[in-house]
């Protein structure tokens, strides 16, 4: 089972509702922690799926590596 922080899956949710960019601090165990802007297209804990801006690709991220708490941002 995969513990994962609450809070973050309503924002990711949220955003996938509202399609709102999400902006994390992600632990990635190939290239460590990084900031990442993401476009959250689906979600279902404890993965969520969506564009990620820095790779210039679909990803998909776990919910328990998400380092601090990420916040809404707006579209550009």
């Amino acid at each position: 089972e995969v513990n994962f922080n609450e809070q973050f899956y309503e924002i990711w949710k949220e955003g996938v509702a509202k399609r709102q960019t999400v902006k994390m601090k992600y632990d990635s165990t190939t290239s460590g922690v990084s900031e990442r802007l993401v476009d959250p297209y689906k979600s279902r804990a404890p993965y969520g799926e969506g564009y990620c801006h820095n790779r210039r690709e679909v990803r998909k991220f776990r919910f328990d590596k998400v380092f601090e708490k990420p916040n809404r941002s707006s579209k550009n």
